[in-house]
């Protein structure tokens, strides 16, 4: 008999395959619209050719679409003669060398030559193109739009089913009403000095090159389509692009004079990681969730680098998610969770290909302790083994992890092939492996992603030494979790370093801030003995609050002595996770350029006296002025002509403020003397 239950399941269960079908369905059109996917051609014929330069001559099809992808398999006709596209081929060799070379422009403009160098409007020949046809704009939003909008009705027919299996409130507040109000404390140092410091920083070197090369170059999902340097964090990138439209930032010098528009949804998934962490801390023991949202809070290497438009914000966010979703599934294993496993981890591999390792060794703890559950079970004699693997959580977040292999393969099938480009090394390269090549890259990763945690904490050292010794007498209740955090981390600790050893390739310190959410959580979990050791609970509730006010005025200390600091060449590296150059006033590019907009009524060329910051040239444009570095090319023809020029010099900390010579700055007068950063700006040759 029908019931209005089973009628409503039924509903589920047929927008559910619909919804995975449209899935499907816009990934495969996805793939046509970036050149991937190429199952129909189409031919036109050449018309209106003209003459470019060299052996080049130009012919315009009218179909933009051509110029679609990296690469899109095109095929030029001379006659009947074949000529494939030569993926190296540039307009300069088109111009010089000719012999049937061709190359597609932006705008859709075949540049081509003959096969013979001869003029193609007199030699009687037709020319003609092949290309695949590609799916119209108009009709991928039709597609986009239905997959959403079935996804949306899937979830709504779902949620009644789900509202009492879940219950959000209790999950955010807990029993405790009191140990939420710590955690909810714990944010005002970080939302404080995130608003007070981070909003308003201005955009630096990485975030620059990723917004000017990625996110503002062409469409929202160039990023996924084209991959020429690690830079480009793509699944960042492409929420960047989207955010940047829904907020109205089209360009990217709307970025650069308005950088904490952005900064503001990094913000946002800094919250979401604490959120997370606490969550996770929370499994393990009340007091751990406490402890893991003040840790997090206040810790340097977190607050430096989470709201920096580069991934590993994003990185930490989806880490933080999917510790919980495996501590989650160790308790109550579901379908959903599973899922959801695979998926945020294919995500958080989709932010960078490196971030692989750590999904693969945390796939090594699992694999390790499903190996043990096995044994155990063996020994006990019982049969059913193979029912025994897959009733095994560890053997189904195994599974997980290679569904989400699957995912982020596919996610970045359109740039495999640039990819591998950029990350395998030339043919005959040899790795050299040494003693020094290890122990710096266990340096870089291991030691000092644990070191940034614990800078300038001296109570939480003491706190995290006292508290081993007391966990190591009571583990607590929810031994099998705790097992878990530490196996893990220790797993994410020391198989990227010899992952990366076996490979002879020397990691960036910033790279293992993805494991930082991990971390926080071991430390809270060794901390939270202590206060769990006192019966009274006013004594427990005044330990959380010695924690908060001591992490937060280390913390604070710390942070007001940093943006303080005058500006560091050494720190140009970035491998000190505790005090990057970016922070602070003095590297406030934008404020000077801003001044000589209005100062600079004669419009004269800008010189950077080296050394300076590798990116304040790309941020000239944005303010109309126009830089050379005092090394190019310009900058020396400025300099022989003696012409008026402004001259900027950077003072770094380890550089008097006239140690160079050249240029010279005896014909220089100083204009902004009361300028609050660490550029001084000189009208040379008035």
């Amino acid at each position: 008999m029908e019931t209005p239950h089973n009628n409503l399941k039924n509903i589920q269960k047929v927008l559910k395959y619909c919804f995975i079908f449209m899935i499907f369905v816009s990934y495969l059109t996805f793939l046509n619209r970036v050149g991937k996917l190429n199952l129909f051609f189409t031919q036109k014929d050449f018309k209106n050719i003209q003459y470019d330069a060299g052996y080049a001559w130009i012919a315009d099809i009218n179909d933009p679409k051509i110029a679609i992808g990296y690469n899109l398999p095109v095929t030029l006709y001379e006659n009947d003669l074949k000529i494939l596209r030569d993926p190296k081929a540039t307009t300069e060799s088109v111009r010089e060398q000719g012999g049937g070379k061709f190359v597609i422009w932006d705008n859709g403009t075949i540049c081509f030559s003959t096969s013979d160098n001869s003029n193609p409007t007199q030699n009687g020949r037709t020319y003609r193109v092949e290309y695949p046809r590609i799916v119209e704009k108009r009709t991928v939003r039709i597609i986009f739009a239905f997959t959403f909008l079935l996804g949306f009705l899937w979830i709504g027919f779902s949620l009644p089913g789900k509202r009492k299996k879940f219950d959000l409130r209790s999950t955010i507040l807990g029993k405790n009403r009191k140990l939420f109000l710590f955690s909810l404390l714990a944010l005002i140092p970080f939302l404080y000095f995130a608003i007070k410091f981070l909003l308003p920083q201005p955009l630096w070197g990485d975030e620059l090159f990723t917004l000017k090369n990625y996110v503002y170059a062409k469409d929202w999902y160039y990023p996924a389509t084209f991959y020429d340097y690690p830079n480009n964090h793509v699944f960042f990138s492409l929420i960047i692009s989207l955010y940047s439209k829904f907020i109205k930032i089209r360009t990217f010098c709307d970025a650069v004079q308005s950088p904490w528009k952005i900064r503001l949804l990094l913000i946002f998934l800094s919250i979401i990681t604490i959120f997370f962490t606490t969550l996770s801390a929370r499994k393990i023991n009340k007091s751990a969730g406490v402890i893991a949202s003040i840790l997090l809070s206040t810790s340097l290497p977190f607050f430096l680098w989470t709201t920096q438009i580069r991934g590993y914000g994003l990185s930490m966010t989806l880490m933080s998610i999917l510790i919980y979703l495996l501590m989650r599934v160790q308790t109550s294993p579901n379908r959903i969770s599973f899922v959801s496993i695979a998926i945020v981890s294919a995500l958080f591999v989709y932010i960078m290909p490196t971030n692989a390792v750590y999904i693969i060794a945390m796939g090594f703890y699992f694999l390790f302790k499903l190996l043990i559950d096995l044994g155990k079970y063996k020994e006990s004699g019982e049969n059913g083994i193979i029912y025994r693997i897959k009733r095994n959580p560890e053997a189904k977040i195994l599974y997980s992890f290679l569904w989400g292999a699957v995912f982020s393969i596919m996610l970045y099938y359109p740039i495999l092939d640039q990819m591998m480009h950029v990350y395998l090394p030339e043919s005959g390269e040899k790795v050299i492996m040494s003693r020094e090549l290890f122990f710096r890259i266990f340096r870089l990763g291991t030691v000092e992603i644990i070191r940034s945690s614990l800078v300038g904490q001296p109570l939480l050292s003491a706190c995290i030494l006292i508290g081993f010794f007391l966990f190591l007498r009571n583990p607590g209740e929810n031994k099998s979790l705790s097992r878990m955090v530490f196996g893990t981390g220790l797993c994410l600790l020391i198989i990227p370093d010899l992952f990366f050893f076996l490979l002879g390739s020397v990691p960036y310190a910033r790279n293992s801030l993805a494991i930082l959410p991990v971390i926080i959580l071991i430390f809270a979990s060794l901390i939270a003995p202590i206060p769990d050791a006192l019966s009274d609970p006013r004594l427990k509730n005044i330990s959380f609050l010695v924690l908060l006010i001591s992490s937060g005025a280390f913390f604070s200390d710390h942070l007001v002595r940093l943006s303080k600091e005058p500006l560091s060449y050494g720190n140009n590296s970035l491998n000190n996770l505790t005090e990057p150059f970016f922070l602070g006033d003095h590297l406030n590019f934008n404020e000077v350029l801003t001044e000589l907009k209005a100062k600079n009524a004669a419009g004269l060329p800008v010189l950077l006296k080296s050394p300076a910051p590798y990116f304040i040239e790309s941020i000239c444009d944005c303010y109309q002025r126009v830089c050379y570095g005092d090394g190019s090319g310009e900058g020396q023809t400025l300099l022989k002509n003696h012409a008026p020029y402004l001259l900027i010099q950077t003072d770094w900390k380890e550089f008097s403020a006239n140690s160079e010579k050249y240029p010279d700055l005896s014909r220089c007068t100083t204009i902004n003397q009361e300028n609050r950063t660490s550029f001084k700006v000189f009208l040379c040759n008035p």
